[in-house]
């Protein structure tokens, strides 16, 4: 059992232990930084268009997902925020997503409908993590019944609630439009949309999908899969933040762009590594091959299963394209795969 999305196994009986993994490109990239001042976002509305009707209208969704990679690095902050709208004395967003230094934990949260008007819920992740630790992957979602957070992949390390009903974006209640506002980088306070929980940090890759993708989708975007490759056909929008010197924000899907309203400051993230987990079912004295494709300059991480010479892991080629083989025998009772590598295929 593999977990990436682009294994193919072979038809031919006697290659039935040969797994065939592509792993996505994960080159490093530009990211968007902020630095918590006033100003320091940027705005997503169609060009010539007011920011306050700004993203597609809809009554209502029924399910939803968000995700971002983001790196906290001081103070509370909304990484980006959907919607405001005033409701019994208190402002609403249709989502958020944010970090809050008081328990250094991220929060995903959504405006669902009840009887007196849409309600606030939120769940925090379980792990904490403290400013400046690193990239985060987040993906927020919500499908009817629950909502969902899953960090670095794992709802383990996020949070779960059930609920029910619709995601609203109303135009209006008791005589407050509600203002369509998609930002990254901070939140809105108030109807004019003023700046505020500012975010500190870095973030890239964020997208949003009118629909409630599965954890298998979660996982394989935290992998690397872009989500232009994840249930594309309920993809709204998707912000790469990859320009490096532009102060215009593209979303390659849906065309909403953002625009920049402070001082546009670029970083580098990262690149993410292929993360090669352990397997399930695999015969105790059988042989497996593993043979990886190179995608972009990503290193590889192995699950505990995997055991090398001198105990130092294996390693990739790191020129695009070049193809590697693991070879495997599992031991007697199944609980590790003793490996060599054979690297540099054309």
């Amino acid at each position: 059992t593999l977990t990436e999305s682009a294994e193919t196994f072979s038809t031919d009986a006697s290659l039935a232990n040969i797994f065939y993994l592509n792993p996505a490109p994960n080159p490093a990239m530009p990211n968007l930084d902020f630095s918590a001042v006033d100003g320091d976002f940027v705005d997503i509305y169609p060009a010539g268009e007011s920011h306050y009707t700004a993203y597609p209208y809809r009554p209502n969704y029924y399910s939803i997902t968000v995700t971002a990679n983001a790196k906290n690095t001081s103070g509370t902050g909304e990484i980006w925020t959907h919607g405001r709208l005033l409701v019994q004395g208190q402002y609403k967003h249709l989502f958020k997503m944010m970090y809050n230094t008081t328990t250094d934990k991220y929060e995903f949260e959504t405006s669902i409908s009840g009887s007196s008007g849409p309600a606030m819920h939120t769940i925090t992740s379980s792990t904490s993590f403290a400013s400046n630790a690193g990239n985060t992957h987040l993906v927020g979602t919500y499908d009817g019944a629950n909502l969902n957070l899953y960090v670095n992949g794992s709802l383990a390390e996020g949070a779960t609630k059930a609920v029910s009903g619709t995601i609203d974006q109303v135009s209006s209640w008791n005589g407050c439009s509600w203002r369509r506002h998609m930002r990254i980088g901070g939140g809105m306070t108030d109807n004019a949309c003023t700046h505020s929980n500012r975010f500190s940090g870095s973030a890239y890759n964020l997208a949003f999908w009118d629909t409630a993708i599965s954890s298998e989708h979660a996982a394989l975007l935290y992998s690397g899969r872009a989500p232009t490759d994840v249930s594309a056909s309920s993809l709204v929008s998707y912000w790469p933040c990859n320009e490096g010197t532009a102060t215009t924000v593209n979303d390659i899907q849906g065309g909403y762009d953002g625009y920049y309203s402070g001082s546009a400051t670029w970083g580098t993230a990262a690149v993410k590594n292929f993360e090669l987990a352990n397997p399930t079912n695999l015969k105790s004295g059988a042989t497996y091959h593993w043979v990886i494709k190179q995608g972009g300059n990503r290193g590889i991480t192995f699950g505990s299963k995997f055991r090398f010479e001198g105990n130092v892991p294996g390693t990739l080629s790191t020129t695009t394209g070049r193809t590697d083989m693991i070879t495997g025998i599992v031991n007697d009772d199944g609980t590790r795969i003793l490996c060599t590598i054979k690297k540099n295929y054309s």
